[in-house]
């Protein structure tokens, strides 16, 4: 549907997927992103593309990777290009997110909520509807996040697990469990090429 919809919006090139409009997972909505049906999928930068769960968000056994459309090739960050655009995900509140044994690459830019795989309370003007905060959760497990702005961000979040992980060349942080995240658990993970963990007031971790 999206696909006659959109002609423009997918494509595949060179065995991978390529999206080339932003996604918006609803609340009440699922998306499921495997590698049984695409193992590679590629977020056009060009397009300014991201991604924001506000539902369920799944990504298992497969390739996500920031894309420049103009160059042919992942979009790399050095510190120098850190303003500048790259492709991201965002679950707000109300949300889960679950990745695992994947690899994700490229994602983030230093710009708000847009760090790379952030788990964050909001957006404002929905939270002010509600009187449940609804923290968003998730997990990540046995995954590869390299050359993120930061690995994994969480803003008042609760219950989520960060397990058997690799973060490489990230350009600030592996992780950053920032402000009033609570009930996170973070183990056995290795991080090289960027600081460690970055972990500020009021967060709790087992």
């Amino acid at each position: 549907e999206l696909e006659l919809r959109f002609p423009k919006a997918f494509a595949t090139v060179d065995g991978a997927l390529l999206v080339r409009l932003p996604i918006l997972v609803s609340p009440g909505a699922s998306l499921l992103i495997s590698g049984l049906d695409a193992k590679r999928v590629h977020l056009s930068a060009d397009a300014g593309v991201f991604i924001v769960n506000a539902g369920k968000l799944y990504i298992v056994d497969a390739e996500v990777a920031g894309w420049s459309e103009g160059a042919g090739k992942v979009a790399w960050h050095e510190k120098e290009d850190s303003g500048s655009f790259r492709p991201f995900v965002i679950s707000w509140s109300h949300s889960e997110t679950f990745v695992g044994g994947s690899k994700l690459v490229a994602l983030g830019y230093q710009s708000p909520k847009s760090f790379g795989l952030s788990f964050s309370a909001g957006p404002s003007n929905v939270m002010k509807r509600h009187s449940d905060k609804g923290e968003p959760s998730g997990m990540a497990v046995d995954s590869l996040f390299e050359n993120f702005e930061y690995g994994v961000y969480t803003y008042e979040a609760q219950q989520v697990a960060m397990v058997g992980n690799e973060y490489k060349d990230s350009l600030f942080y592996g992780m950053d469990p920032h402000d009033r995240s609570h009930q996170l658990t973070i183990a056995y993970n290795t991080a090289y090429g960027t600081h460690d963990v970055a972990l500020t007031h009021q967060v709790e971790d087992h």
